[in-house]
């Protein structure tokens, strides 16, 4: 048997390794164990196995306690074995030194105070303390700073305590939420300046805790209503609290617009564009039948129409009915009177043509009582009807309609005097006027009710009627409104003449520039039909012989008379007295009456004006134009001195002069309004914030459209209408009204393609849109220029001032001719002249003084003028509507200077009356308008 041999005997050092050795042992062991042929030997090998256990338990006890097993002994002699080399290791770690500094001393360093520190780190980031605490307790002054933290954290805690104190406190006046109140949650970095400064401003402002308190109040209520969702949206700043109740009243009606809509189908099915086009259908459909009921009226009376056979003969005379007609049309020569062919062959001529148009004395001269009978009678004018001349017609009728103005004209009778020269207008002259009751009188009397016609159309721009409808009608005709301000060619114009005189009842100056302007009408404004109207015969006499003198050294006039007589508005001079029925583009009004020769003061008697009725001739003079009235006067409206005894036609004609010179009535009200609903003031909003100058209700009287929009480069003109389906369009008492004849006349006063309608449908469900399409078809307008003839004041005087520039600057040869295309401009004609030419010059020469004169003094403008006698003495002033200046030269014109000035012209003399001092006079020597650059 082989011994095993694991230690030497002698207890020194192990002769291997003792893992070595282990592994060798425990090799041996196997081997030997296998090599054993029996039991005893394996026996044998067990108790040498023990013995050498035993001796090296004995050798390792000296190198370890007892209580190690040998395990634990050899792991401990391996780590032995390499403590050097990890020793090195240490000593040569850059990090940990690093990291531990001077602390750092390889295996002899100190951990525990790191391991301390590590610890202490991850416990003050683990509390996510603010980031300047964090800094300080990790700082290297942590130590020094001990104290000091430790103080503040007491301060903390007591501040912590005062807080939880202040909430308990506050707690027990109701519900308190700490976070709300600091406007900031407690973690937040702000948290405790927040609540500082809270806490001070509810201190310092207790006066507002009531209010918060309603306000608390107020806001619990409305979220018991239901309605918190305005609440937060108000608190979140949402919407300004100044919002709240338009955006309460928007939802509140919204709602029920929605309902309504939701309710009522057609209300959803309605469109804009839709009912456009058929309210353009309507209005076609309704003309053509318009049309057809009159073709179908004519063919049912012609179908109708038996005339009777009648008598036939060989004589004439004894022929009647459609014997006596057919023979008169076989025979043209045939003497027949109208009277006798009426009164034997009446019946058929009536059933031929079943309506006959006759004066009255016509019906007198040519129907024989009982001779033709009527079914109605229709009766025109009627208010300068005679009952006695209309009883005859009224006679030969079943059925009366009267028709007339109880304001214009009454019936007159004139008696013829011989040998009379009294100046006063009123007894001398041709004629005295004697007013009488007229049938419509008589039948307003016994007939009820009176029906009123209410609208009046015929004037294109509302000056025109505004005094009539004002002091005559009491407001209640129904005037459509222009889109143009007043100019030269629309509106109510003032020409005050001074230095004229009226003697032997006719004003010879004032005659003479009311003929100078008809001339200067009819060669600058040929488009344009004239009439002029004078206050007595004699001077209507005198305008009619100048004018046509002047026009026989003016054949270039022809041509307008011609163009004018051949549409049946020929140019006409008549006196007040019978003008009624007629009707022009421009009415020229020559005032008459003026201070007598070598005196400044106005006789206080004007004729048929001062009578009863006198003012119905006024009225019939101030409604005769369609565009424009002029009004030649030698008189101021102080001039005309009026009291409670003076008649109502002065008065009238008085309160008619201040109105054509300063263009104010003065109990009228200005035109235009507020909005008239929310629809149009929110409509009215987005075009102003587009930019656009809005003037809501625009009119004056009876009718007045929506809104309008001020023309950007036309400050006195309209660029569009815009129309709702308001008040206005409702109070339409008939479709046709309402949707065809309304928008007719307002075309036909300019407004064609200027009006756009909104409907409120379309508004409330797509506002955006329409506001789009809206604005889209301003800017289209905005590219379309206004007609020539409505421009203001400021640009016809442009256009003066080039032609008197042109006028004065040309060669002796040279003659200014007047281009069709642009009326008042002046180009240069080729010498030699022809006669042609030397007619025109001589028109533009009257053009060029009319021009020069026509200038009017106005507010704001500079004006030089001089005291009579003295013209070396020259003073300028500008006349201004707010205070007078004197230092400046400005001039109020409330004062009794700018009253004297105002509508004179240059060369005219004016008084100034002051009481308690003499009487001045003055001549206007210059006038500067701004922008106009004539003078």
């Amino acid at each position: 048997m082989r011994g095993i041999a694991f230690f030497s005997g002698d207890g020194g050092a192990p002769a291997l390794p003792i893992a070595r050795l282990t592994a060798q042992t425990a090799a041996a062991v196997q081997r030997s164990v296998k090599e054993a042929s029996n039991l005893q030997e394996r026996i044998e090998i067990a108790r040498t196995v023990e013995k050498s256990l035993a001796a090296a338990v004995l050798h390792l006890t000296k190198w370890a306690p007892v209580s190690l097993t040998a395990l634990e002994v050899v792991s401990a002699v391996q780590a032995r074995a390499t403590l050097p080399k990890a020793s090195l290791a240490l000593d040569a770690d850059g990090s940990a030194r690093s990291l531990l500094g001077d602390r750092y001393l390889g295996a002899d360093t100190d951990v525990e105070p790191a391991l301390a520190a590590l610890t202490y780190g991850r416990n003050v980031l683990k509390a996510r303390l603010p980031v300047p605490i964090t800094k300080v307790l990790l700082s290297d002054m942590v130590m020094e700073n001990h104290q000091t933290l430790l103080r503040l954290m007491v301060e903390v805690q007591q501040g912590w305590k005062a807080v939880d104190q202040f909430k308990a406190r506050m707690q027990q006046f109701g519900s308190f939420n700490l976070d709300g109140w600091a406007r900031e949650p407690i973690t937040g970095e702000r948290f405790v300046q927040s609540l500082v400064a809270r806490t001070i401003s509810a201190l310092t402002s207790r006066e507002r805790l009531l209010p918060w308190a309603q306000y608390l109040q107020a806001t619990a209520r409305t979220r018991e209503r239901g309605l918190g969702d305005f609440v937060k949206l108000l608190e979140a700043k949402g919407m300004k609290p100044e919002q709240l109740v338009d955006a309460f009243g928007y939802r509140f009606f919204g709602s029920i617009a929605h309902a309504i809509f939701s309710t009522h189908s057609q209300l959803s099915r309605f469109a804009g564009a839709t009912h456009e086009q058929a309210r353009r259908e309507y209005a076609t459909i309704d003309r053509e039948i318009i049309r057809l009921r009159g073709a179908e009226c004519a063919n049912k009376a012609a179908s109708l129409s038996t005339p009777p056979t009648g008598k036939r003969s060989a004589i004439v005379g004894e022929k009647s009915e459609m014997e006596l007609i057919n023979h008169m049309v076989s025979h043209p020569r045939a003497r027949v009177t109208l009277r006798r062919m009426l009164s034997q062959a009446g019946t058929s001529v009536q059933a031929l043509m079943p309506c006959f148009m006759m004066g009255p004395q016509a019906v007198a001269q040519y129907l024989e009582p009982h001779a033709v009978k009527f079914d109605i009678v229709v009766m025109d004018e009627a208010s300068q009807l005679k009952p006695e001349e209309a009883i005859g017609a009224i006679a030969r009728g079943t059925q009366l309609i009267v028709v007339g103005d109880p304001k214009q004209l009454p019936p007159t009778s004139f008696f013829d005097r011989l040998g009379t020269t009294s100046d006063d207008g009123d007894d001398g002259a041709q004629a005295a006027a004697v007013d009488s009751e007229s049938i419509l009188d008589v039948c307003m009397g016994h007939f009820r009710p009176v029906r009123t016609l209410r609208w009046h159309y015929r004037s294109r721009h509302e000056s025109l009627i505004a005094f009539s409808n004002n002091r005559f009608y009491g407001n209640r005709l129904i005037v459509f409104p222009s889109p143009y301000g007043k100019s030269k060619r629309l509106g109510l114009r003032y020409r005050y003449i001074g230095g004229a005189v009226y003697e032997s009842q006719m004003n010879r100056v004032e005659a003479a520039r009311v003929v100078d302007a008809a001339v200067d009408h009819m060669a600058s404004n040929p488009d344009d039909s004239l009439g002029i109207v004078t206050l007595n015969l004699r001077q209507r006499d005198l305008v009619e012989e100048l004018l046509d003198q002047r026009c026989r050294n003016l054949p270039l006039t022809d041509a307008f008379r011609n163009r004018w007589e051949n549409e049946g508005l020929g140019l006409f001079v008549k006196n007040l007295e019978s003008v009624q029925g007629d009707e022009r583009d421009v009415i020229f009004i020559s005032t008459t009456f003026g201070p007598a020769p070598n005196s400044d003061v106005v006789r206080q008697n004007f004729g048929p004006i001062s009578r009863q009725t006198g003012w119905r001739r006024l009225n019939v003079l101030f409604t005769r134009a369609r565009k424009s009235v002029h009004v030649f006067t030698s008189m101021r409206p102080e001039d005309i001195v009026v009291d409670e005894n003076t008649p109502r036609g002065t008065k009238a004609l008085r309160e008619y002069l201040e109105f054509a010179r300063s263009g104010v009535l003065t109990d009228v009200a200005p035109t235009g309004g507020e909005a008239e609903s929310d629809f149009e003031l929110s409509v009215t909003e987005v075009l102003r914030d587009a930019g656009y100058h809005v003037q809501p209700q625009l009119g004056v009287a009876g009718f007045r459209i929506d809104m309008a929009i001020k023309h950007p480069a036309y400050p006195s003109a309209y660029l569009a209408a815009i129309e709702c389906d308001g008040a206005s369009y409702h109070s339409g008492v008939s479709v046709r009204d309402r949707d065809r004849i309304r928008q007719e006349i307002l075309e036909s006063l300019g407004w064609k393609d200027r009006i756009w309608r909104i409907w409120s449908t379309d508004w409330f469900r797509n506002p955006r849109y329409e506001t789009k399409r809206m604005l889209a078809f301003l800017q289209q307008l905005m590219s379309k220029p206004l007609a020539d003839a409505y421009v203001d004041e400021g640009e016809d005087m442009e256009v003066a001032s080039e032609l008197v520039a042109a006028r004065r600057t040309q060669e002796p040869w040279e003659t200014l001719v007047l281009t069709p295309s642009s009326p008042g401009r002046a180009t240069r004609a080729e010498p030699p002249p022809s006669q042609q030419s030397l007619e025109l010059a001589a028109v533009t020469e009257v053009l060029e003084d009319a021009d020069e004169q026509e200038l009017e003094i106005e507010v704001g403008d500079l004006i030089t003028y001089t005291l009579a006698g003295a013209p070396d003495k020259a003073m300028t002033v500008r006349i201004v509507a707010g205070r007078s200046d004197p230092d400046n030269g400005l001039v109020s014109e409330a004062t009794p200077l700018a009253q004297t000035l105002l509508g004179a012209a240059v060369k005219d003399e004016v008084v100034l009356r002051v009481p308690s001092r003499p009487a001045q006079t003055f001549i206007v020597t210059k006038i500067v308008r701004p922008g106009a650059g004539l003078s």
